[in-house]
């Protein structure tokens, strides 16, 4: 077994920490001087390589989303690029406002929720739900299967088995 020192560890962590930083500032640096670019040349596929060159690691969900809110673009998720809206233009107030508020602050990942299993297998809950779909069937005027009194009597008797 090869054993590091937390000293060079610490170092490690450091050099990340500042190679971090500094790919964010680079992203947002590149990001800006595209939106400027596509504004004065019409040329966005810059904006499309940058997205495409990020890491696995990076927040390239959080980039697209910032990229489209300040920009007349919408991201093809099948082509995997960006595409111009029609209606919309490029505007410079609203570059100046991705710069104000880069992208990695501009949207924030949601904190993973915990699995709760008393929840999971709510007799109450499944039924519910059940019946929402039931209520959207009827009011979308799509066929229903089977027996709908039929349906309420076995919820019940599920309903009273498990609680």
């Amino acid at each position: 077994m090869n054993t590091i020192c937390v000293k060079t560890l610490n170092r490690q962590i450091g050099e990340i920490k500042r190679s971090g930083k500094a790919l964010q500032e680079k992203i947002v640096s590149v990001e800006t001087d595209a939106m400027w670019h596509a504004l004065q040349c019409g040329n966005h596929t810059p904006l499309t390589n940058l997205v495409l060159a990020l890491p696995a690691s990076s927040r390239r969900k959080a980039l697209i989303l910032h990229v489209v809110d300040h920009s007349p673009l919408q991201w093809d998720a099948e082509k995997n690029c960006f595409i111009k809206s029609k209606r919309q233009q490029w505007e410079g107030e609203r570059i100046n406002a991705a710069i104000a508020v880069p992208f990695y602050e501009y949207s924030v990942e949601k904190e993973p929720k915990a699995l709760d299993l008393d929840k999971l297998l709510c007799a109450e809950k499944l039924i519910e739900l059940a019946n929402k779909q039931i209520e959207k069937a009827l009011e979308e005027g799509r066929e229903i299967k089977g027996d709908q009194a039929a349906f309420a009597k076995r919820a019940a008797t599920f309903q009273s088995l498990v609680s």
